[in-house]
């Protein structure tokens, strides 16, 4: 592919990691989407899901600023609910554990109890 794969790109838009999206006509005629990564080293994961849906061409417009805006605030509040969840799920475990050692002791101790006669 090389340089030509570059000619005529039409600049499409950036995400909030600044990575540049383009839109491009290969030598065979078929319409071609990409990004330059903002970063030396290209890491896929860098994609926001949004753009990456476009790059797909699973949608034919690409997101507007507010989408783009929108997504990175529901990704936020997921990342924030997760956060959340596991603190609570570890709390939970700590009682669970402290449950199990507790009864384990109480079984201990029921089977030292000699009965009285």
């Amino acid at each position: 592919m090389g340089l030509d794969k570059f000619r005529n790109k039409t600049f499409i838009g950036e995400d909030l990691h600044l990575n540049r999206y383009y839109e491009f006509v290969d030598r065979e005629g078929n319409v071609r989407r990409d990004v330059d990564y903002f970063i030396r080293e290209p890491n896929p994961r860098t994609i926001p899901s949004i753009w990456n849906r476009w790059l797909a061409f699973r949608v034919s417009d690409p997101p507007t600023t507010e989408d783009v805006l929108k997504e990175d605030q529901r990704q936020r509040s997921i990342k924030e609910k997760a956060k959340i969840f596991e603190e609570e799920d570890l709390k939970l475990r700590v009682q669970e554990m402290e449950y199990k050692k507790q009864q384990q002791q109480e079984n201990l101790d029921n089977r030292n109890i000699i009965p009285k006669q």
